[in-house]
Formats: C-alpha cells, structure tokens, sequence
C-alpha cells in the first residue's frame, strides 16, 4: 500500500508537471522515450568467478523545461522490464566472528558449486536530470533553402529514483554445504550434533526478490536531430550507477543455526556485504513542443 501511494503521488505530480509544460508560452517539451540496456548488479566483497550479465528495456514519458536555448531540467517516468544472469562455477562466503549458543567464537563456511542464478525485474523509474544542450549560430529564419538547420550535441546528469515493482529469481546449484570452524578448539563441527549443518546436492528454487528504493546516478550524452520546427529525436547513450544498495535491509548475517535447507532458498544478495545496481545502454527519445511558441527549437536562438 506504501508502495503504490508513492507512485500515485508520483502520478499526479507527473500530471501536473505535463500541463504546465503545455499551458505556457515557451520551449518547453513533452517526450515519448525508450531504450534497451545490459544491466548488471556488483557484489561486494565479490563473488569469485562471477560472470554477471543482462538484458534490459524501457518505455516512458517525460517533459523537459528550459531555462534557455542551452540548459534545462528533464523529469519523467519510466518502466524497466530487467533480466540479469549470473553464473559461477564455485564460490565459498565466509563470515566470521560468530558465536554459538555457548559463547563459542567459530566462523562459518557456505560454498555453493556450479551455481545458475536468473533475476526478473520490473522497475518504476523517476529521472530528474539537467539538460545541457549545444546551441547554433543566430538566425532570422527557421530554414535557409528549405531544409532545418543543424542538429546538436545534448547530454544530461542526475539522479533517478527506482521503484522496485515486482522482482524474482531462479536458480540451480549442483552442491550446497553449511560448515563451521572453530578457531580456539582447532576444530570443525560435527554436521550431524549441531544443527543447521550439512550439504545439498541438485538444488533448484525459485522465489522472491524484496528489493528497497534505490537512488543511481545518470549520465547521458549523443545528438539531437531536428525533424521539423516542433519534432525531435534524441539518440544517445547513457550509464546508470547505484548510490544505495536496494538489498541493504532484506540482508541477514548467516549462522550455523541457518541450515543448509534454508541456505538453499537464499539469493546470491544475501550472501554478499553490499550490492551495487548498474547499467549502460541506449536511449531514443521523441520529443515535441508547443507548436504557438517561437521558441520551439531549443536548439539555436530564433528571434
């Protein structure tokens, strides 16, 4: 119910937003955007091995407003339909410093071999990012021998703000053992006296992704091409990076009473210390003004 409070909040805001772009005399402008992407998430400390890779694409909307021919601030909103895979052939996560129920300091030991894991995700994205965009020389007129003037370079920085909406993984794993060390006693625990120890083999599970709110920062760079006096197409492409961990409060420190039948329900997020959202790929936008408004080409200065 949070969730889809903020969205509608969102909405409406976005609503808002649309018509005032609309109901002005300026350069502002209204855009349809989409795009294809190879995200990935970074674990720290990082699972060796690991071959992260991904495929994604989104749909969305927006407006620009300018302040200028040159500078302006672009919001909207966005749905990212993400796949991400990740595969490695043996990783062991260690954690150290725990204590049983005796007061006994040990340090346990989860190894997954051979292991196949698949994310599924939709994401709700808010961008809110300053536009700079390269001006042209002066002119009178709008076309010289009938044909636009020329097109320009644009890029765009700032923050998004991403709305987990559904997220869920699957994966296989040929081996998956729990097992403790105790340093003082120079010992490993028997599996079979302390509970929540042994090993899985042929493990296959499916289950849910609870990802938080997480905040990236973007960058985005290409051309924008003038169709006509109010119709432009930008293409360029763009690098989104995590300033937080979308795993941070769903995470567990893990301990020998977490057997290894649970171990084997548990995603490759829960396993690492943090987890860093990335991605790069490309953006076409389709963006139109306010057809009343001489300043309806940003691009250069019309008078």
């Amino acid at each position: 119910m949070k969730k889809l409070t903020h969205i509608i909040i969102i909405f409406i805001f976005f609503a808002l937003s649309m018509q005032l772009a609309f109901t002005q005399d300026n350069n502002n402008e209204f855009f349809f955007s989409g795009g294809v992407s190879m995200p990935a998430f970074l674990f720290q400390p990082s699972l060796d091995n690991t071959v992260p890779t991904g495929f994604g694409k989104d749909i969305g909307m927006g407006c620009t407003f300018f302040f200028n021919t040159k500078w302006g601030i672009s919001v909207g909103g966005e749905l990212n339909f993400l796949d991400t895979k990740a595969n490695f052939a043996n990783v062991e996560v260690i954690t150290n410093g725990l204590t049983d129920d005796s007061g006994n300091k040990y340090n346990l030991y989860t190894t997954f071999q051979d292991h196949h894991e698949t994310q599924s995700m939709i994401f709700m994205t808010i961008p809110i990012m300053l536009q700079y965009q390269a001006a042209q020389e002066k002119s009178q007129s709008w076309q010289r021998n009938n044909q636009p003037k020329n097109n320009c370079f644009y890029a765009m920085a700032g923050l998004k703000l991403v709305i987990p909406l559904n997220s869920e993984f699957v994966y296989n794993t040929s081996m998956l053992s729990n097992s403790a060390y105790f340093p003082d006693s120079d010992i490993w625990a028997d599996p079979q006296i302390f509970p929540g120890l042994g090993v899985i083999e042929n493990n296959n599970f499916d289950g849910k992704l609870h990802f938080d709110f997480f905040t990236v920062f973007s960058f985005e760079a290409g051309i924008k091409w003038t169709i006509k006096r109010d119709l432009f197409l930008y293409t360029g492409a763009y690098l989104d990076y995590g300033l937080s961990d979308p795993y941070e409060f769903n995470r567990q420190s893990l301990n020998y009473n977490y057997s290894a039948e649970q171990m084997s329900e548990t995603t490759m997020f829960a396993l690492t210390d943090k987890t860093t959202f990335m991605a790069a790929g490309i953006k076409l936008r389709l963006a139109f003004t306010n057809t009343s408004s001489r300043l309806a080409v940003p691009c250069y200065w019309i008078y």
